[in-house]
C-alpha cells in the first residue's frame, strides 16, 4: 500500500479530533495507528477513543478521480459527471455506514465517514442528514459525518462536521 490513504486516513483523524475535543471539552491526541483495524488510536489521559474511517463518494467515477489524483497518477481523470450526484451521495454512505457495521471494531471505537463532493454544500448536505440509513445494529459509540464541502455564489468553501449517531 502507497502512503497515500494512510496520510489521508490521519489527516482525516486529525480534523475529527480537532473538532471532537473542542466541542466534547476532551483533550485527544494522535497514539498509534493499529496494526488491525479500527484505523487510529488517540487518547486523553486514560482514554481511548478509536476511530475507524471510510469515504464516500457521488458514484466509482468520482472515486477513481479523486485517488488518482491525490496519487498524482498521470491517467487522473480531470472532470467527472454523474446523475442526481447528491442522491448517490446520500446512498454511498449509507452503503458505507451499513458495511461497517456488519463488523465488529471493539469498543470505544468511532466512525467518521469522510466525504468531499464538490458539487454539494454544507447546507444541501446538513438538508439530506435524515434521508442517510443508520442500521439497527451499530457496533460504534458514534457515526460521525465530516466533510468539506464546495463553494457556490452564496457561500464559500467550509468543514463540517455532524453526529449521525
Amino acid at each position: 500500500m502507497d502512503q497515500v490513504q494512510p496520510l489521508h486516513e490521519r489527516a482525516v483523524g486529525d480534523a475529527f479530533i480537532r473538532w471532537f475535543n473542542h466541542g466534547h471539552g476532551k483533550n485527544f491526541t494522535y497514539d498509534n495507528r493499529p496494526r488491525e483495524a479500527p484505523d487510529l488510536r488517540y487518547t486523553d489521559e486514560r482514554e481511548v477513543l478509536n476511530l475507524e474511517i471510510t469515504d464516500a463518494y457521488y458514484d466509482e467515477h468520482d472515486a477513481v478521480m479523486q485517488w488518482k489524483t491525490a496519487r498524482g497518477r498521470p491517467d487522473a481523470p480531470d472532470r467527472w459527471a454523474g446523475m442526481n450526484f447528491d442522491e448517490a451521495l446520500i446512498v454511498n454512505i449509507s452503503e458505507r455506514i451499513a458495511g461497517k457495521c456488519s463488523r465488529d471494531y471493539g469498543p470505544n471505537c468511532v466512525l467518521v465517514i469522510s466525504v468531499r463532493p464538490a458539487l454539494t454544500t454544507g447546507d444541501e448536505m446538513e438538508q439530506m442528514l435524515s434521508d442517510i440509513v443508520i442500521p439497527e445494529r451499530v457496533p460504534f459509540a458514534g457515526i460521525y459525518l465530516m466533510g468539506d464541502f464546495g463553494s457556490t455564489a452564496s457561500s464559500k468553501s467550509e468543514s463540517r462536521c455532524w453526529q449521525l449517531r
